[in-house]
């Protein structure tokens, strides 16, 4: 049986900063690569683990346990970049770029440009991916129409922040839902009471 105790509030405060500071220190500073430095990070967390007593064993399981549970996501990951791989191979995000273009008209440019932006993420379940396609021609467009490219840019990293939020194959959004334990759509749905009105509301503006 082990003799361990519950960290105090200060304790805790002292590990979680400690990996922030080895994280943005060995990044900055030292130029270590993230994966060194978060096995760095592991090493600090696992040691004040054993300062409270808690043993070899108890802590292994502790992170197999965690590792279980982010499996799912992470097997998401590799789908969601096959899935997007062959949306772009079929012509599909091509073919929704082009008939998506001729529905814009300058007036709307910005609010058109905000909902097609949203439809491609929420249908890749990447923020990058639309920013990196349609955001791109988005950007010329409205650099030919005259509009000020940094609404353009807002316009263009809103409506993909939404979709790959809201998206049910949107790696962020399964992974959220999987380490807190909930249904993916139940998580999805609790969103809506923030983003939806947060939507409109850039939408109007």
């Amino acid at each position: 049986m082990e003799d361990s105790q519950d960290p105090s509030f200060l304790h805790s405060l002292i590990c979680f900063g400690g990996v922030i500071v080895i994280v943005i220190a060995g990044m900055l500073s030292l130029d270590i690569n993230l994966h060194s430095l978060l096995v760095f990070a592991v090493i600090w967390v696992a040691s004040h683990s054993a300062r409270l007593g808690y043993g070899f064993n108890t802590i292994k399981f502790a992170m197999i346990a965690g590792i279980q549970k982010g499996l799912g996501a992470i097997f998401i990951f590799f789908l969601i970049g096959i899935l997007v791989a062959a949306l772009i191979e079929s012509g599909t995000i091509g073919g929704l770029i082009y008939y998506g273009l001729d529905l814009l008209h300058p007036t709307f440019f910005l609010p058109a440009g905000l909902v097609l932006c949203s439809l491609m993420s929420l249908a890749t379940g990447t923020a990058w991916g639309t920013i990196a396609t349609i955001g791109v021609v988005l950007m010329g467009l409205g650099s030919a129409l005259g509009i000020p490219l940094p609404l353009v840019a807002g316009m263009v990293v809103s409506g993909a922040s939404f979709g790959d939020k809201m998206s049910p194959v949107s790696d962020t959004t399964n992974l959220a839902a999987m380490s807190a334990g909930t249904d993916l759509y139940t998580h999805i749905k609790s969103m809506l009471y923030t983003t939806v009105p947060t939507y409109i509301i850039s939408l109007v503006l």
